[in-house]
C-alpha cells in the first residue's frame, strides 16, 4: 500500500514539474514571439499618395475595386512559397495558360530560396473594360541580400472578382 502511495506521489509531482516546464517553455515561445515582432516588424516612415484632386476624382466604386485589387494582390504574394495554397484562384486564365505548372509560374516569379517580407502600392492606373494596373514593389530577401523589386500588375474583373492577368516582365 505505502509503495503504491509513493508510486502516485512521485507519478503526480512528475505531472507537476512536467505541467510547469510546459508553461515555462510557452511563456518563453511568447516572449520571443513578442520580442521578434517588436524588433524587426518594419514601421512606415512615409507611405506613397495620390493628391485630393486625384482621390477627389474616384468614385466609391473605383475606391472600392482598388482596395479589392490590392487585396487579391496580397493574398496572391503571401502565401506564394506554400505550395498548399492554390495559387490560381487569383489568376485569370489568360495569365494561367502561359505555365504549364506551378512551379514554372514560381520560377518565373522568384529565385529559389527567396522570402518575400513586404509588398506596398505605390501608384494605380484605371482603365476602360473592367482592368486596372497596380504598381507595388516587394522587399525581397535572397541569397542573403535583401532586395527590392518593382512590378506592374494588370488586373481584370471576372463577374465579381478581381484577376491578375499580368505581371510585367513575364
Amino acid at each position: 500500500m505505502r509503495k503504491k502511495l509513493k508510486i502516485n506521489q512521485l507519478l503526480l509531482i512528475f505531472t507537476l514539474q512536467f505541467c510547469l516546464f510546459s508553461i515555462v517553455l510557452a511563456n518563453d515561445d511568447n516572449e520571443l514571439i513578442r520580442f521578434e515582432r517588436e524588433l524587426f516588424t518594419p514601421q512606415a516612415l512615409s507611405h506613397f499618395g495620390m493628391g485630393v484632386d486625384r482621390f477627389k476624382s474616384l468614385t466609391s466604386v473605383q475606391k472600392r475595386d482598388l482596395l479589392e485589387a490590392r487585396q487579391i494582390l496580397t493574398s496572391f504574394i503571401k502565401p506564394i512559397q506554400n505550395p498548399d495554397v492554390d495559387l490560381s484562384q487569383f489568376l485569370g486564365q489568360e495569365f494561367l495558360a502561359r505555365y504549364k505548372t506551378r512551379n514554372e509560374l514560381l520560377s518565373k516569379l522568384l529565385d529559389p530560396e527567396t522570402e518575400i517580407f513586404v509588398t506596398a502600392v505605390t501608384d494605380f492606373e484605371l482603365q476602360q473594360n473592367n482592368t486596372l494596373n497596380l504598381k507595388h514593389y516587394v522587399i525581397l530577401f535572397s541569397e542573403g541580400n535583401l532586395l527590392i523589386r518593382e512590378d506592374l500588375v494588370r488586373f481584370k474583373k471576372y463577374e465579381s472578382s478581381w484577376k491578375i492577368v499580368n505581371i510585367d516582365g513575364l
